[in-house]
C-alpha cells in the first residue's frame, strides 16, 4: 500500500478537503465511519494540504460519484505523477487545491429557470459560521421561508487567485473549445 513518502497531513487538514465532495450525490447520506476513513485516507496519501486539494479537484472534475478508499489512494498517485513539483499556493484560500468554498444564499425560480446563487461569505478558515450567513439563516427563519424555495448553501467555485487554480479554469476554457476534427469522405 502507498501512503506517499513519509508524508502525510493532519486529519483536521484533511477533512475541509473531504468536505468538498459534499457537492456529490449522497455525501450526506454517508455514515460518520465512511466519512472518517475518506479523512483518514486522504489524510494519510496527500503530501501537504495543497496535494490533499489536487486530489479532490482532480476527482471532482473527473467523476460525479463519491470516491472509495481506494479511489483516494490511486488519484494521490496519479495526481503526484501527473504533478511532481506543482507548486500550490499553500497560502491561497483552495489551499492551493484549484477550489474554495463559499456561502451561498440559493434561490429557486421555478421549475424551467435554473437555481440563482448569490455570494454570502467566504468559508472562514477556523470552521466558524461567518456573521453574515448566520444572519441570511435568521431572516429566513422569521419569513418562514423553506428550503424549497430558498437556503443558505456551501458550494465550492474555481480559485483565480493561485496560480494552480488559474491552470485549472484555463484547462477547463481549452478543453470546452475542442472540437473534434470534421470526418472526411472518400
Amino acid at each position: 500500500m502507498y501512503y506517499g513518502v513519509l508524508h502525510m497531513i493532519s486529519q483536521q487538514q484533511a477533512a475541509p478537503a473531504i468536505l468538498r465532495l459534499s457537492v456529490l450525490p449522497f455525501f450526506n447520506a454517508l455514515m460518520t465511519e465512511a466519512r472518517e476513513e475518506l479523512v483518514n485516507t486522504l489524510a494519510a496519501v496527500a503530501d501537504d494540504q495543497g496535494h490533499a486539494g489536487r486530489i479532490i479537484s482532480e476527482w471532482l472534475l473527473e467523476q460525479s460519484e463519491l470516491p472509495t478508499p481506494a479511489q483516494l489512494r490511486e488519484m494521490a498517485k496519479q495526481s503526484r505523477l501527473a504533478n511532481p513539483g506543482a507548486n500550490a499556493d499553500d497560502s491561497c484560500r483552495c489551499g492551493g487545491g484549484g477550489f474554495a468554498g463559499a456561502w451561498y444564499l440559493a434561490t429557486l425560480q421555478g421549475q424551467k429557470r435554473p437555481v440563482k446563487y448569490e455570494f454570502l461569505a467566504e468559508i472562514s478558515p477556523n470552521g466558524t459560521t461567518p456573521p453574515e450567513v448566520q444572519e441570511m439563516n435568521d431572516i429566513l427563519k422569521r419569513k418562514g421561508i423553506t428550503d424549497f424555495e430558498q437556503q443558505v448553501t456551501i458550494a465550492t467555485r474555481r480559485c483565480t487567485a493561485c496560480a494552480y487554480g488559474q491552470r485549472l479554469a484555463l484547462a477547463k476554457q481549452m478543453a470546452e473549445h475542442e472540437q473534434p476534427e470534421p470526418k472526411r469522405r472518400r
